[in-house]
């Protein structure tokens, strides 16, 4: 399986899961109805690869600031 089918079932399994578990978040239509982006980041382990390098790639996948800022949000319903 390539990397990118992977995390196309990644993004398709997680969000079911989040939507049974906590079904408030679909009610809401958050982020316009979409909860995952349709882009894809693929690091590998390593030095180079960090949270930081993580969200940087996810806050500058939009022009719209607002936009990357809500995505950022997003980022926080995921922090134990």
């Amino acid at each position: 399986m390539s990397p990118l089918r992977v995390i196309s079932v990644i993004k398709s399994i997680t969000v079911k899961q989040i939507f049974a578990k906590f079904p408030k978040l679909k009610k809401e239509g958050l982020w316009g109805g979409e909860f995952w982006s349709d882009g894809k980041y693929i690091g590998t382990v390593g030095e180079a690869t960090s949270e930081k390098v993580i969200r940087n790639y996810i806050r500058n996948q939009s022009l719209d600031r607002e936009e990357a800022d809500d995505r950022m949000k997003q980022l926080k319903l995921f922090k134990m």
